[in-house]
């Protein structure tokens, strides 16, 4: 195996087959930490130090540093960050950023050996990042995805991996310092993907002897549960070959599991590690957390068969039970506005408060669309049925589309008409199809992508001033749309929310 070692201010790291495991902390990282967020864009690096002691002490080998948010000032706190950290912990760093003027920038004062995330497979990545990697000695997490995404598939992955691998060779880097991440998607959505993941995994780790890691907790991501399913995945990875992962050190479950694994896998000796840490420590319990119902009491009979069918999905049972529903004489407008709306809504609202989760929202999102077709079959043809039309994009350089799917999803169980343009999505696209349109909606998930949906939003404001432009996205915050004269939605339901009261004041404002 070509193990990759990294560096730190006073001690080396070795990320490869045997021992240790990598525990790469992910806590300094501002998607979902608004204070963070907020000290990074004043230059403050508080919590950053904070957070950096706190994953050294709970056992992390490596620490991950994120500091990208909207205003932050990357090329002036990404250096100043690494040189704080290599100041005051041991530990070496992943720098995680992909502008190459940053992670000059950082690289340039890190007095050690920093493994760069990321690189992937499209031109303008591997052109950008591995004649740094070059220069500056830095190992670099290459990204199974290129400009069409990530492959659903393990020959895709692998294909992508591979193609980065031989360029960055080409460059004069060896698989010494490469470590590959075969990317980890959310069970939630599909069944099969934590199976391609685990079976890319072993083909890049047992038969090309390269080193891997995963950011293991997405596939926990939109379910309940998430430590155990977290803790069982990286279980499974371990047995695949994995040699790194992005995690909370902090987290019980992740430590249980490594211990665990190490037993288990046969890599501590006599299990003496585990013996000694069950004597000294102890192992906590797991305690799941008590279950939590769907609707029960959000209509009466004869709509209550309608809405339970909707709740668990059955979007072929549905038509059938809106005809019946109808035919007792419930008028057909009344099925939309006073049964399904306000279920799934309240389910929306659940869904926020973390008592329903992603499947139970997208399943029912299915079935509500094909229960909002039947009721149109029984309404006047010169009747409007549409409650709005959506333009949606995941904006340009952003290649991630799940939260948009969502977002789609709902708007049209809701009666919207969307016409989704997908992911990667250049300006001029967003403002070719507007016209019609009621409401732009603009999703991103990369801090890298938010100078993109400025200029997307500005270019509709200037083009189209009274069309309202609503944009959201795990690194995108209120007071940072509100910045960039746009609306925002934190999540699916809010956007359906937002949709709604834009597409009212705009008709209103029209009429």
């Amino acid at each position: 195996l070509s193990g990759v070692t990294l560096a730190g201010p006073r001690g080396l790291v070795r990320i490869g087959d045997g021992l240790p495991f990598v525990v790469v902390g992910e806590k300094i990282n501002p998607t979902g930490k608004p204070e963070l967020a907020e000290e990074l864009k004043e230059g403050s690096l508080s919590l950053v130090r904070s957070f950096a002691v706190e994953q050294e002490s709970a056992g992390a080998d490596v620490l991950d540093v994120n500091i990208g948010a909207p205003g932050v000032d990357e090329i002036a706190v990404l250096p100043a960050a690494a040189l704080v950290l290599a100041g005051m912990i041991d530990l070496p760093l992943v720098l995680d950023n992909t502008d190459p003027e940053v992670l000059e920038a950082a690289l340039r004062v890190y007095p050690g050996r920093a493994l760069i995330n990321s690189v992937n497979g499209s031109s303008e990545s591997m052109e950008a990042i591995l004649p740094i990697a070059e220069t500056y000695g830095a190992a670099v997490v290459v990204l199974a995805l290129d400009e069409t995404g990530i492959p659903k598939t393990v020959k895709g992955r692998l294909e992508i991996a591979g193609r980065v691998r031989s360029a960055a060779h080409e460059h004069g880097l060896s698989d010494g310092d490469l470590v590959v991440d075969a990317l980890v998607m959310t069970a939630a959505t599909d069944g099969n993907a934590a199976k391609q993941t685990l079976e890319a995994v072993r083909v890049i780790s047992h038969e090309w002897g390269v080193a891997t890691i995963l950011g293991v907790s997405n596939v926990s991501h939109g379910l309940p549960g998430r430590p155990m399913l977290n803790s069982t995945f990286l279980a499974m990875a371990r047995d695949a070959g994995l040699h790194s992962a992005i995690v909370n050190p902090s987290d019980v479950d992740v430590k249980h599991t490594i211990r665990a694994t190490d037993v288990l896998l046969g890599l501590d000796e006599r299990a003496e590690r585990w013996i000694a840490w069950i004597e000294e420590e102890g192992a906590a319990e797991v305690v799941e957390g008590p279950r939590r119902g769907l609707l029960e009491d959000v209509v009466s009979q004869p709509a209550a068969e309608l809405v339970a069918a909707v709740l668990r999905g059955d979007a072929e049972a549905a038509p059938a039970l809106v005809d019946s529903v109808i035919s007792g004489g419930t008028a057909a407008g009344d099925v939309i506005e006073e049964i399904l709306t306000p279920m799934i809504q309240e389910l929306g609202d659940r869904f926020g408060r973390g008592e329903v989760f992603l499947p139970q929202l997208m399943v029912a999102a299915d079935a509500m669309k094909s229960a909002v077709a039947q009721v149109k079959t029984h309404l006047p043809d010169n009747e409007d049925h549409c409650a709005g039309r959506v333009v949606f994009a995941t904006v340009k350089g952003d290649i991630h589309s799940i939260g948009k799917d969502i977002c789609v999803s709902l708007l049209e169980s809701q009666g919207f008409e969307v016409r989704d343009l997908g992911v990667d999505v250049a300006v001029d696209e967003v403002v070719a199809a507007t016209d019609g349109a009621d409401v732009v909606c603009l999703s991103a998930l990369m801090t890298t992508t938010l100078p993109a949906m400025q200029r997307t939003v500005e270019t509709l404001n200037e083009s189209s001033p009274a069309l309202p432009v609503l944009v959201g996205g795990a690194v995108v915050t209120g007071d940072w749309a509100a910045s960039i004269g746009a609306g925002y939605a934190a999540d699916a339901p809010g956007c359906v929310s937002e949709v709604q009261g834009a597409t009212s004041v705009k008709r209103g404002e029209s009429a």
